[in-house]
């Protein structure tokens, strides 16, 4: 069957839908090029919620150069301090510099019963990262499934550190029916505060539900899947990184709950967990792969 797409676009926003009404995304250009809406094979998978709003949610937010929490904002490279602002309670950076900004719409185009985009962001450097680079996004959306891949070119004169995440939340019509599969290598110990301390080897195959506890927690996976059933929809997620690491966490909206495959963890600019560098000249990728089937 061949797919048609409808892209309706504005300075702010690209929305994209099929001739079937199948397949639905909103991209947000003005939040960090975010994925606001995602409905696939039929089903909503991603949706925005008034009660939980976007500076409270980060809700599909692009994390980088560092991802969810950075200890007091500060770290130190090649023996100078640096300083993020701080944007979360309890005064920890969190979620890295892109989820606010604006990025520009380069192309759109369908090919081969596809819908793609592509997004971009440059940057001369950050407050506490001052390092050029340019982000390129590309989000891929078929009948069930969305391929996403965040490009980083360092344009700096330096190499510079990083680590990679998006942070999106998957709707679920019952948390309590509801269940993450996955294959762990370590555990992240983290403070009181959430911000990683360091990993504890423990291979183990995992299966949570999501309302047996309120979560907040990060592993590192022994491979890049993870697996997510829902009275619904069956979902498999996916990444290149190599090691890879999931954060799982359950705000208190119902029937929300965030899968975060990421490179690394919070904090990596301190202890290294999970930290790369990258050279000058230099890019490097991270994809994520998105496959939905119907359970109805």
């Amino acid at each position: 069957m061949d797919l048609h797409y409808n892209f309706e676009t504005d300075q702010n926003y690209i929305q994209i839908k099929n001739n079937n009404d199948d397949l639905v995304a909103f991209v947000d250009l003005i939040n960090g090029g975010s994925l606001q809406h995602l409905q696939l094979n039929g089903i909503t998978v991603i949706e925005p919620k008034k009660e939980f709003s976007y500076s409270d949610s980060f809700a599909s937010a692009l994390l980088f150069p560092f991802v969810n929490r950075l200890k007091n904002g500060i770290y130190s490279f090649k023996n100078k301090s640096h300083q993020f602002p701080i944007n979360e309670i309890g005064g920890n950076a969190h979620h890295g510099v892109l989820y606010n900004k604006i990025f520009s719409l380069k192309d759109y185009f369908c090919k081969d019963n596809e819908a793609i985009l592509i997004l971009e962001y440059e940057s001369n450097g950050e407050d506490g990262y001052p390092f050029a680079f340019k982000i390129n996004l590309q989000y891929t959306f078929g009948f069930n499934y969305l391929n996403m891949n965040l490009t980083v070119d360092n344009l700096s004169q330096y190499d510079f550190p990083y680590s990679l995440g998006w942070h999106p939340y998957f709707i679920s019509s019952d948390l309590s029916k509801s269940c993450v599969k996955f294959s762990k290598s370590h555990d992240i110990v983290t403070d009181e505060d959430s911000v990683a301390q360091h990993r504890s080897k423990v291979n183990q195959n995992v299966e949570i539900n999501p309302t047996d506890k309120h979560l907040d927690n990060c592993f590192q996976l022994k491979n890049g899947e993870v697996k997510f059933t829902t009275p619904d929809y069956k979902m498999s997620i996916s990444t290149n990184r190599s090691p890879a690491f999931i954060h799982l966490y359950t705000p208190k909206i119902n029937n929300l709950f965030a899968i975060e495959l990421t490179s690394g963890i919070s904090n990596s600019f301190n202890h290294g967990i999970g930290l790369n560098y990258l050279d000058k000249g230099s890019s490097t990728n991270m994809t994520w792969k998105i496959k939905i089937d119907s359970i109805k």
